[in-house]
């Protein structure tokens, strides 16, 4: 999927990105739009204050994104949740640490960072949320609310 010029224009949420629980799925585009707008906000020279906000932003969605997808595990008693649960604690702590040095004087570029953890996030996506989404839909039934 290439990025559109424009991180404001609607975008579908690609299959590969979809869990089907709506309340994830939302989560996981919201993550990837903010991502987007990081990511031109870098290109189009954005302010460091503005972009400070849009990390911090993107750590609260992040954590209150992983909270939400650890419950509804723990709720079916998805048995990888521990692991699941440690890589989203890996994923925090590097968001943290990059945002550290970003806050520091004279901060090194971070775009790399963002397109990095854009990456992750996806890969993260499509290998271990695909996981239990197989799991929530072929093991425990589970079937969104329309």
């Amino acid at each position: 999927m290439s990025v559109d010029a424009d991180p404001h224009k609607a975008i579908a949420m690609p299959e590969d990105l979809r869990v089907g629980v709506p309340t994830l799925d939302r989560q996981h585009l919201e993550l990837d739009r903010l991502l987007r707008e990081l990511e031109a906000g870098l290109q189009g020279g954005a302010a460091s204050l503005e972009l400070a906000d849009r990390i911090q932003v993107l750590q609260a969605l992040a954590e209150e994104h992983y909270e939400t997808e650890e419950a509804v595990m723990a709720a079916y008693a998805y048995p990888h949740l521990g692991p699941h649960h440690a890589e989203h604690e890996a994923l925090l702590e590097r968001i943290h640490s990059e945002f550290q040095v970003f806050l520091a004087p004279n901060p090194p570029l971070i775009q790399g960072f963002i397109q990095d953890i854009r990456q992750v996030f996806h890969q993260h996506v499509r290998r271990v949320d695909q996981d239990y989404a197989t799991y929530l839909r072929d093991r425990v039934g589970y079937r969104p609310l329309a």
